[in-house]
This record gives C-alpha cells, structure tokens and sequence, in this order.
C-alpha cells in the first residue's frame, strides 16, 4: 500500500504593522471619535440638553478628583421669570454652562480661580433652558457678555474627593422655554453624598 507523503504545516510568519497601516487605523478612529463628538454636542431637544449637561458634571467631578482641587459647573440662570420675552441676555442666562476652578473657605464661601484651560461655554438647544434647583451655590464670575464679572452665578462645586460641597443632592433640569410647545421636563441629579449623576424620568411641565 502507497500511503500519500505527510504534509508538513508551514510556520505562521507575522510582520509587524507598517507606519502607514499605523496612521490609517488612528486616523479612522479619530474620525469616529469626532463623529461620536459631535453628535453629542449637538444633540436635540430636551434630551440632548440633560445628557450634555450630565456629561459636563462628570467630566467636572472628575477634574476634581484627579487635580485635587474643588470645582464647580457654572450654571447662569434667567434673571427673570420663564415667560418674559424681554430678557436682556436671553441667549446666555438659562442656555450654557462651563467648568472652572474655584477656592472654598471654612465658612463655605466660593471664590472663582479660574476657568478650565481649554473649555470654553457650552450651549443648550435653542428652545431649552437650563434650570438649577437645590444643592446649588453662587460664586461671582467673570461673564464678558456682561461686561466684567456677573454675580451671584448659580453653580454646583465638587470637592476633591467627587463629593459635593454641601448636605443636599443637586438637581439640574433641562425643560422647555415659553416658544415651544414642549410639556416635559428632563432632570439630571447629582447625589451629595457620592457625586453620583443620574437621570431620573421625565416629569409635566405646564407653562405658568
């Protein structure tokens, strides 16, 4: 019996990848990443808003666990009611926020340092405003569409450690101006005790 000759399995050979491969690859994963970016930066409506502003927060909170120093996410609010069409600065009050570096004294009295280098003011979709209720401080702030430094800004501070300054949960909430015909509101909580952000559901809002 002629049995056939053996086959002899050749040694897989590997090469390591060229520059040019190397550049391709980071390259379509910049690309993505802007893509992801931007999506979120400009996502839509109620929605968007919260989750923007909730990203804000971690990225804050985590800037102060990291640098060890407290910070805050300024939160500039309409210095009017929700349904006067004559607010001086409209585009601004209620519609962005920033993260920057404050000083805490032991009376718990805030001090703006500084801006976050490289940040710049984000800003909410056209037809939502930006609400803070509860566990929020105010700091002066400089503000150039004011003129100088705007005070009493509404803000919510984060210690070193990812906690918040002060004993009671921070709230956040994205809901409608009075040119839409939105009726929900989308809040964002930011827990004192742990610096936890969470979202929870959707509540009515009715325009007063």
């Amino acid at each position: 019996m002629i049995f056939p000759p053996k086959r002899t399995s050749s040694p897989i050979t590997t090469r390591p990848f060229t520059l040019v491969e190397l550049l391709v690859v980071v390259s379509i994963v910049a690309v993505i990443m802007g893509v992801a970016l931007s999506a979120i930066k400009s996502s839509p409506g109620i929605d968007g808003t919260a989750r923007n502003v909730g990203k804000q927060l971690m990225l804050t909170r985590q800037y102060a666990i990291t640098q060890r120093k407290h910070m805050a996410l300024l939160l500039p609010e309409h210095p009017a009611t929700i349904n006067d069409s004559a607010i001086i600065h409209r585009d601004v009050d209620g519609k962005t926020f920033r993260p920057c570096i404050v000083e805490v004294d032991s009376a718990g009295m805030i001090t703006f340092e500084k801006y976050v280098d490289g940040t710049e003011w984000l800003y909410s979709n056209p037809n939502v405003l930006i609400t803070a209720t509860g566990g929020t401080l105010l700091v002066d702030a400089p503000f150039p569409e004011y003129g100088g430094v705007k005070p009493n800004v509404k803000c919510i501070v984060f210690k070193p450690d990812g906690t918040l300054v002060g004993a009671t949960d921070a709230k956040v909430e994205a809901r409608p101006d009075f040119l839409t015909q939105e009726t929900m509101t989308q809040p964002v909580v930011v827990s004192w005790l742990t610096g936890r952000i969470s979202y929870p559901p959707k509540t009515p809002w009715e325009k007063k």
